[in-house]
């Protein structure tokens, strides 16, 4: 059952308890009083501004109601518009709708977290479908790779750049995913098969994403936290993580070739069957903190934690404990003149 809000309950209190007031307390102190001092109309009118304090709460909150539910009317038929537009063959167009929910998003909590998925939809959606388009008329494997090279060299489509600034600023405080509800143990957006290049994703949160099987080629995740999220087969090469937060990600047979982690947070992430020895900026402390498998191609430099637990007691070892048959016997040895 729905509980009444507290303006109306307050209102309505007060509204009862003048009018009861007015009618069995008030003539007992009105009459003897005007007789003697003739300050009734005094009373009358102090009893008239009593219900009107009670009755203005009321009639403040019903007003406010009343605006709100036009305010929600008004961006229903927005949303319902702009949605629209994003079916419009004119970029320009379908870009305007992508910022026109993107306002709708910052003042609209409860239109928030599905206008982010339908944000991460476009995406995902319009850039595998572009990028098949083009890549129709011929379908072997050299000119894929020759379509990726030639994309990563080029903008990203003025629609997809919009609708990656609307996730980028949005408000997480009206983000659904992080109140506590079962679904903050879930991937929040995702961004699975899609083909992004040259893409800005700094100084934002894109944490819980699915970015499996994506192409993420040359984009800057510099100062992201992508803690959470989901790698797996996707392509990152030549993109930069300068100062972001992969903490307890799963990275599995990810391309990683000329990637910047200068300065990233890694603790905790899983790498499976990923090759490492071409990340630029890797440290040794950044090896220790993750988790990695056997197949998993660590720098040649580098040694996982383990290694270097060993190599450590292997050097602490006393040279006494190595057998004398290794030793050099003394009559080989020959001074030289």
């Amino acid at each position: 059952m729905r509980r009444l809000p507290y303006p109306v309950i307050c209102g309505t209190l007060w509204l009862l308890a003048t009018v009861i007031f007015s009618l069995t307390l008030g003539p007992i102190f009105i009459k003897p009083i005007s007789n003697d001092n003739g300050y009734s109309e005094s009373l009358k009118s102090l009893g008239f501004y009593l219900l009107g304090a009670g009755i203005a709460p009321l009639g403040l909150y019903l007003t406010y109601k009343r605006t709100q539910s036009l305010r929600m009317q008004t961006d229903t038929d927005t949303f319902t518009k702009s949605i629209e537009l994003l079916g419009n063959h004119n970029p320009a167009v379908r870009q305007g709708g992508i910022y026109s929910l993107g306002r709708i998003a910052r003042d609209n909590s409860k239109l928030h977290t599905t206008i982010m998925r339908i944000m991460a939809s476009y995406i995902r959606e319009k850039t595998c479908k572009e990028f098949n388009e083009k890549l129709e008329q011929e379908r072997s494997q050299n000119n894929r790779d020759e379509l990726i090279q030639e994309l990563s060299e080029k903008p990203m489509p003025s629609d997809i750049e919009a609708a990656i600034e609307v996730i980028r600023e949005r408000q997480i405080s009206n983000d659904e995913s992080l109140k506590g509800n079962e679904e903050s143990f879930k991937l929040k957006f995702d961004l699975s098969n899609a083909y992004i290049f040259n893409a800005e994703f700094g100084d934002a949160s894109f944490s819980k994403i699915n970015f499996s099987d994506s192409k993420m080629i040359k984009c800057r995740f510099d100062r992201t936290n992508l803690s959470g999220s989901y790698f797996a087969k996707s392509d990152l090469q030549g993109s930069s993580f300068v100062n972001s937060i992969l903490k307890d990600c799963e990275f599995i047979k990810t391309n990683f070739q000329k990637c910047d982690f200068e300065g990233c947070n890694l603790s905790g992430s899983k790498f499976k069957n990923c090759d490492l020895t071409d990340v630029k900026n890797l440290t040794q402390e950044q090896i220790d903190s993750i988790k990695v498998d056997r197949a998993t191609k660590l720098p040649r430099a580098s040694l996982n934690r383990w290694e270097s637990w060993a190599i450590r007691l292997l050097l602490s070892l006393p040279l006494s404990g190595f057998p004398k048959a290794h030793q050099a016997p003394k009559e080989a040895c020959s001074e030289v003149p």
